[in-house]
């Protein structure tokens, strides 16, 4: 519940925050599975990662890293809190799939902004989650968990 107050509370921090704009996103990201596009660049690699993102409509304000961690910046689609959580399940998702492909990078380092790039909340999975639920440590739902429960907000709360 607590995960879901937050997420709720970001969707009010994020509001109109596109450059002012009152209207309301036309991309909402599915909860659900989509197939995976055909690669125009190899598995397992950031630019792979990129171009998964790209595919999904999410806004990407910067991709990097370096020493085993990657670094995403994006603006959400929506700030509702299916909007968010499944954008978050999507962009993790893609992550996860990048390292099944081979990309040797231990962590995604995730943050949340709005339009004029001021962080909002951010979050992180770790590959070592995969390894965990490839092993049957952990089920898919506490994979989940584990991405969701990493979400903190930054900055000044909203008020």
């Amino acid at each position: 519940m607590r995960r879901r107050s937050f997420l709720v509370g970001c969707g009010v921090a994020l509001a109109g925050c596109a450059g002012g704009s009152t209207e309301t996103p036309t991309r909402t990201p599915s909860p659900t599975a989509t197939p995976a596009p055909q690669r125009s660049t190899p598995g397992g690699s950031r630019e792979s990662f990129a171009a998964y993102l790209d595919a999904r409509g999410v806004t990407v304000a910067s991709l990097g890293g370096s020493g085993g961690t990657v670094t995403l910046r994006y603006e959400p689609a929506g700030g509702d809190y299916d909007q968010l959580s499944a954008e978050i399940g999507q962009i993790a998702g893609g992550f996860l799939r990048e390292v099944e492909e081979g990309w040797d990078v231990d962590r995604l380092e995730a943050t949340i902004v709005r339009g004029d790039g001021t962080a909002v909340a951010r979050w992180h999975v770790r590959s070592a989650w995969l390894d965990a639920y490839r092993a049957g440590e952990i089920t898919g739902r506490e994979l989940s968990f584990r991405v969701l429960d990493s979400l903190e907000r930054v900055g000044p709360t909203p008020t």
